[in-house]
Order: structure tokens, then C-alpha cells, then sequence
């Protein structure tokens, strides 16, 4: 997992803006990535999660 973040204050809370990678070959961390986050007061996450799935005309994958 690859993760940058930064803290900005929107409406006088202070919010973590997040940016996260996942490597399609990495197992997902899931109980990593939730003990980070619930470290957070507030967040807003984007991340690109390498899932994959037939609805999306793809192979599907254990993250789709």
C-alpha cells in the first residue's frame, strides 16, 4: 500500500485528505489500512484498489 495525506481545516475541523495505492500482486490490507483510518478524527479517501470485476468487463479479482 502506497498512501500520502495531508490535514487541511474545512468549516473549522480539522480533515486528513488521503491518496491511497494498491499494487494489483499485494494481498489487500485491510486491517492495516483500518486502524490508520479510524486514527482520523475526519477523512476524505481516494484510492485506485486494483479491483476488478466481469460487470466491469474485466477478470475478476478477489478485490471486485
Amino acid at each position: 500500500m502506497q498512501l500520502a495525506a495531508t490535514s487541511v481545516i474545512i468549516n473549522s475541523t480539522p480533515t486528513s485528505i488521503i491518496s491511497v495505492y494498491f499494487h494489483p500482486d499485494c494481498p489487500f490490507p485491510a486491517k492495516i489500512l483500518s486502524l490508520y483510518l479510524q486514527s482520523l478524527n475526519k477523512y476524505i479517501i481516494s484510492a485506485d484498489f486494483n479491483a476488478k470485476h466481469e460487470a466491469w468487463k474485466c477478470s475478476t479479482n478477489t478485490r471486485g
